[in-house]
């Protein structure tokens, strides 16, 4: 499960903390089950996209994967949508206004950090390749 529904309460935080606050109440049986769907969830993924894409994977050709949007768009897919879905289920089911509209703020925020997190590893790609090239390669 994506989202602990009964670890929900008035206060609510960002998506990070929410899950931090979930995970240190959690026993360890339903982290198992978490980890379990996630690990599933990752290697079905994983596996899809090698046979897809010519053997791409996911754990070594990340820079392969980052100059193809189309590959990176099936990931996402894969590996991100699972979680979105149960995120919005939950926030469907909800009878509460003010807790449905946190649960699609929580979705939306997930959904963003991907986007994010995509642009800063291309920065960082950019600045790490540059620290190895002799200073006669830059260009000023």
């Amino acid at each position: 499960m994506a989202y602990n529904v009964s670890s929900m309460n008035n206060s609510h935080g960002t998506w990070f903390q929410e899950q931090m606050n979930m995970i240190n109440n959690a026993s360890v049986t339903e982290l198992d089950s978490l980890s379990d769907t996630f690990a599933k969830n990752f290697q079905e993924a994983v596996t899809d996209i090698e046979n897809a894409y010519n053997g791409i994977n996911v754990m070594r050709d990340a820079k392969k994967m980052m100059d193809n949007p189309e590959i990176m768009a099936e990931y996402k897919t894969q590996l991100l949508d699972p979680i979105l879905e149960e995120i919005r289920t939950a926030a469907a089911d909800q009878s509460d206004p003010g807790e449905k509209f946190h649960l699609e703020s929580v979705a939306d925020q997930l959904e963003s950090s991907w986007e994010e997190s995509k642009k800063s590893f291309l920065v960082q790609e950019s600045y790490n390749t540059s620290t190895y090239l002799p200073l006669s390669t830059l260009d000023f």
